[in-house]
C-alpha cells in the first residue's frame, strides 16, 4: 500500500503495512432453569452475555462465575435460582384449669368461677430454595393472645346435720372434742392402715373414745360434728374425751380443741 505525502511541494511516495486483528467469538455454555445454552459471543463480561441469550438474573439469585468476570473460550456459567418463601400457620394453646378450695361454699358443690379461654398462636416458617430444592428451614413462634385460666371453686364447708328430732337420746356428755386424720401426721406409722380399732376406714363421722366412758360401736351426735360412731381408741383418749375423724390433716389442725356435748344414741 502506497502512502502519498506533499511537503514543501514535493510528493513523498511511500509504503506502509496496515496489520488488521481479527478475534473470534468465543464459545460458552450457559447452565439455567435446568438447561444448557451454548452460545458464541463477542460480549466482554459474563453480564453481557447473560443480556445476549436473554436470561434474566433475579435479585436473590446466584451467578458463577459473577456478572463481572471477563469471557474466555469454553467459559461454563452457571445461574442458581435461590426463593425465599414464608409460610404462617395459627394455631391454639390450650388454657389450664386450676381448682381453688372455698370454704364458704357447701361441701361437693363446685361451680366454674373463670370460663377458660384458648389462647393464639402463630407459626412462620421461612423457607430457602436454590433450583426448586429446599437447602434452609427456620421456624419463629409468636404468641398473639395468652390463654385464660379455667377455674373452678370447690366447696369444703361442711354442712353439720342437725340432732334428727326422732332420735332416741340415751345419755347426754360434755366432752372435750379435738381433730385427727388417718394421715401420717396424726397417726404416725399406724396411718399407713387407715383403719380403726373396729376395722372401719378411717373417715369424717368416725371417732375415738375411751372405751370405759363410751363402747365401741356406739352411735353418737356431736355438737358441730354431726353423726358419728365410735370405732377407734387413742393413747391420749382418756375420760371424757373424744377425737373426731377428718378427711384431710389441715381440717384437724383448724378444728383445734372444743368443749361439746355428745349425745349418745340408743
Amino acid at each position: 500500500m502506497q502512502l502519498r505525502i506533499f511537503f514543501g511541494g514535493c510528493l513523498l511516495v511511500t509504503s506502509c503495512l496496515v496489520l488488521m486483528n481479527f478475534t473470534q467469538p468465543a464459545k460458552i455454555s450457559v447452565q439455567v432453569d435446568g438447561k444448557f445454552i451454548d452460545l458464541k459471543t463477542d460480549q466482554q463480561t459474563v453480564g453481557g452475555a447473560l443480556e445476549e441469550c436473554h436470561v434474566e438474573v433475579g435479585p436473590n439469585d446466584i451467578v458463577k462465575p459473577d456478572v463481572l468476570t471477563n469471557i474466555h473460550d469454553g467459559l461454563d456459567i452457571r445461574i442458581y435460582r435461590v426463593q425465599k418463601k414464608t409460610k404462617e400457620q395459627g394455631y391454639s394453646i390450650p388454657y389450664s384449669t386450676i381448682i381453688r378450695y372455698d370454704n364458704s361454699m357447701p361441701k361437693g358443690n363446685e361451680k366454674i368461677t373463670q370460663a377458660g379461654k384458648e389462647g393464639k398462636r402463630n407459626l412462620q416458617t421461612d423457607m430457602l430454595y436454590i433450583d426448586e430444592v429446599m437447602i434452609g428451614l427456620k421456624e419463629t413462634k409468636k404468641t398473639v393472645e395468652e390463654p385464660t385460666q379455667k377455674i373452678i371453686s370447690v366447696g369444703t364447708k361442711r354442712i353439720i346435720q342437725p340432732l334428727s328430732m326422732t332420735a332416741k337420746v340415751k345419755n347426754i356428755l360434755n366432752m372435750g372434742a379435738t381433730g385427727y386424720s388417718r394421715h401420717v401426721q396424726s397417726c404416725g406409722k399406724w396411718a399407713k392402715w387407715g383403719r380403726t380399732r373396729m376395722g372401719l376406714k378411717a373417715k369424717y363421722g368416725v371417732v375415738a373414745v375411751d372405751p370405759r366412758v363410751i363402747s365401741l360401736g356406739t352411735r353418737l351426735h356431736v355438737e358441730g360434728y354431726g353423726p358419728a360412731i365410735a370405732a377407734d381408741i387413742g393413747g391420749a383418749i382418756k375420760g371424757k374425751r373424744i377425737d373426731l375423724c377428718f378427711d384431710t390433716h389441715q381440717e384437724a389442725v383448724n378444728y383445734g380443741y372444743k368443749s361439746v356435748k355428745v349425745y349418745v344414741l340408743e
